[in-house]
């Protein structure tokens, strides 16, 4: 009997961890839809030899539908969405950002222990995403054809069917700073009364502010990965907001530090090679 038919309902019905308020997104309260079923057999996808690791990293993919029990192939009742590259899986579970590590060899795909957060995730949001990850660890090979990824097991059962999820470039635009790494290991809001600014110009520049100072850089980008020259600010001291100088500091400092982005409902992450969160940024002007 295949390792998908022998899911647990156990599985199926769990639960995720307990709350952690770092995910506003969604709370405890929302309307989760209804998921729906439908048949395995119109989402059965054959395996493509011309396969590659650059045509499975990089893009973000939404998960269109999933294995259940009993031959059931289940919709997601909420946006569950993965992006592979350079070795690390990032995403969303459907309420938890997650992460791990993976290899690929060919087009065998070995994906480790998740290191999710522990927000708790009710209805059957929480039970999609249970049954999500625990398919996660079960994937042993994959396969890309007319645009679907497929994730199989060590059977060739599709497991995991996600689409490309279409997403707004993050240059040309301005980026207006939430939240950056003050330097001491910790992500911080940015000062009440200041304002953090960042373009990445189409051309591969960066202009932005740093809360007193203007500053100038440039870019390198591929797929996720993202560098940033270290920027050249202007001379300015300011006094108000107090701390402000030592917030422009560490702020410089950190986008000398990025090594790849990760964006998502119109937010974006800048962060370092081990993965840390440098800068999280919404869409602004400039101040």
């Amino acid at each position: 009997m295949s390792r998908v038919k022998i899911l647990s309902l156990t599985v199926l019905l769990a639960a995720c961890g307990a709350g952690n308020a770092e995910h506003p997104a969604l709370s405890a309260g929302d309307s989760i839809p209804r998921a729906t079923e439908v048949s395995m057999a119109s989402h059965s996808v054959p395996p493509d030899t011309a396969t590659s690791a650059q045509d499975l990293e990089g893009p973000m993919w939404r998960l269109v539908d999933y294995a259940g029990a009993q031959g059931v192939r289940i919709n997601p009742s909420s946006r569950t969405a993965i992006r592979l590259s350079n070795g690390s899986l990032s995403g969303t579970g459907g309420c938890n950002r997650i992460g791990a590590r993976y290899t690929i060899n060919g087009t065998a795909l070995s994906i480790g222990a998740n290191n999710s957060t522990m927000r708790a995730c009710v209805g059957e949001g929480g039970v999609h995403e249970s049954a999500f990850l625990s398919l996660l660890a079960a994937v042993t090979a994959y396969s890309i054809s007319d645009g679907r990824l497929t994730m199989r097991s060590a059977g060739g059962e599709p497991l995991l069917v996600f689409e490309p999820e279409v997403e707004a470039s993050i240059f040309g635009r301005t980026w207006t700073v939430q939240n950056y790494n003050n330097g001491r290991g910790a992500v911080t809001s940015v000062l009440r009364g200041s304002t953090l600014t960042v373009t990445l110009a189409e051309d591969g520049s960066v202009t932005g502010h740093a809360g007193c100072n203007s500053f100038r850089s440039s870019y390198t980008a591929s797929g996720s990965s993202l560098t940033i020259a270290a920027p050249a600010a202007t001379k300015k001291l300011c006094g108000e907001p107090d701390g402000i100088m030592q917030q422009e500091s560490a702020f410089l400092g950190a986008l000398s530090k990025v090594a790849s982005y990760y964006v998502e409902n119109e937010t974006l992450q800048l962060r370092d090679p081990g993965g840390a969160v440098l800068a999280v940024m919404r869409p602004g002007t400039e101040p």
